[in-house]
């Protein structure tokens, strides 16, 4: 939320806040938003690790995207795609930032099924003020299934 001056105490779904030490409000005053977005992830599903890197079966991710203000594009790209070939994945997003990608999300970034060994799946945010985060990776080592 921004505006010039909100009051002391607001209420926002019932429950009393106050805007000047919320991160979601923006005042006017307030400098501007510099800060990029955070994203969290990791693998849903670990049977084990290899040289510390997390070794699947099922390569299902979840995570969290935050910011100051709204994730406008959400991208992901699958081990070696650059930057520019990042799908934008925003609609994954649910209203309190959480995502989950199932394997048929990432084969379809993928374009094609994943195949066994080791890979690397790359998240990148941009919020509304145009601060992006650094590359996010996960990375993960897909074993066949018994």
């Amino acid at each position: 939320f921004a505006a010039g001056r909100f009051k002391k105490s607001i209420r926002v779904n019932g429950v009393k806040i106050d805007p000047a030490g919320d991160p979601r409000f923006l005042l006017a005053s307030s400098a501007p938003d510099n800060t990029g977005p955070v994203i969290t992830a990791q693998l849903l599903n670990v049977q084990s690790t290899q040289g510390g890197i997390p070794v699947t079966r099922d390569p299902v991710i979840v995570g969290r995207v935050t910011a100051l203000g709204r994730i406008t594009k959400f991208r992901v790209g699958i081990d070696d795609d650059e930057l520019k070939d990042f799908e934008n994945i925003l609609k994954k997003i649910e209203a309190n930032g959480t995502f989950e990608l199932q394997r048929s999300d990432i084969e379809a970034v993928n374009d094609g099924p994943l195949t066994l060994g080791e890979h690397t799946v790359n998240f990148v945010a941009e919020d509304d003020a145009c601060n992006t985060t650094a590359v996010f990776p996960v990375r993960f080592i897909l074993v066949a299934q018994v």
